[in-house]
């Protein structure tokens, strides 16, 4: 683990300068892995390649799946955003107040997404490390995902561990989740231990994941990525 006399860190790229423990992401496009062969020239299957990835223990990130023909339509340059967005989420959910954790305390506040999402564009600092948590994600995304992605990364699909339980002990929902700037989702063990599914829809451009994994027995070589 960092001793306590490490510099403070503000950044990602500060994070990348100390070294090991700390490495980054492996990044695939989605694009190129359709694309994909083997030594002999064949075609991978993206369940083949996912599997192999996943045999590996380690985290990645797939990208470009907004220049698929499936992705929602949007003109970014008349202000029109694909039906992903913050103002699509926002008026598919609820217009009563919601709980926004904040991320430095670990209190909740408050007050409707609306509300939340215009004071965090106008960057009021009190509005900063905020997000709002636990969001039903709308039906409309739902079906969206299922043309988008491919099973395997589909809630409730083949690599889903959660649709081996019964009925009354699968996850209900699935959630959505928006922050502001600064903010981040808190630390949390997955509960299949194995596989975490996280779906990025929208960002400013300056956005860092951050995964910290610990062996139980082996606190010692902690790993962080991002």
């Amino acid at each position: 683990m960092p001793s306590l006399s490490t510099p403070l860190v503000t950044n990602a790229e500060q994070l990348l300068e100390l070294g090991q423990p700390f490495v980054e992401f492996p990044r695939f496009s989605f694009i190129d892995l359709q694309n994909e062969q083997d030594l002999e020239g064949s075609p991978v299957p993206f369940s083949q390649w996912l599997q192999q990835r996943l045999q590996a223990g380690q985290p990645f990130a797939l990208s470009d799946f907004d220049k698929l023909d499936e992705w929602p339509p949007g003109d970014p340059s008349n202000g029109d955003e694909p039906n992903f967005g913050i103002e699509r989420l926002i008026a598919l959910s609820t217009k009563k107040n919601i709980p926004i954790r904040n991320c430095t305390t670990g209190r909740d506040l408050s007050f409707t997404l609306r509300k939340f999402a215009d004071s965090a564009r106008q960057s009021f600092p009190e509005f900063h490390n905020l997000y709002a948590r636990d969001l039903p994600c709308p039906k409309e995304w739902l079906e969206r995902c299922q043309k988008l992605l491919p099973t395997e990364l589909q809630w409730g699909g083949r690599l889903d561990l959660f649709q081996w339980l019964p009925p009354c002990a699968r996850s209900e929902v699935m959630m959505a989740y928006v922050g502001s700037k600064g903010s981040s989702s808190g630390f949390h063990r997955c509960f299949s231990s194995t596989v975490a599914l996280n779906f990025l829809v929208e960002a400013d451009g300056q956005w860092y994941d951050f995964w910290i994994r610990a062996q139980l027995t082996q606190t010692q070589i902690t790993q962080w990525s991002v």
